[in-house]
């Protein structure tokens, strides 16, 4: 997914990408959720 070159940036894509894919133990889980900046 190209959202994920944007993350660690203060963009919408990495936004997008941290509340959309929950990386766990090396994992993507899907985990959708409303946006939240304190999810940044």
């Amino acid at each position: 997914m190209e959202f994920v070159k944007t993350k660690g940036s203060s963009s919408w894509g990495a936004q997008f990408v941290s509340n959309v894919f929950e990386r766990i133990d090396g994992q993507w889980f899907i985990c959708i959720r409303h946006a939240s900046p304190v999810d940044i």
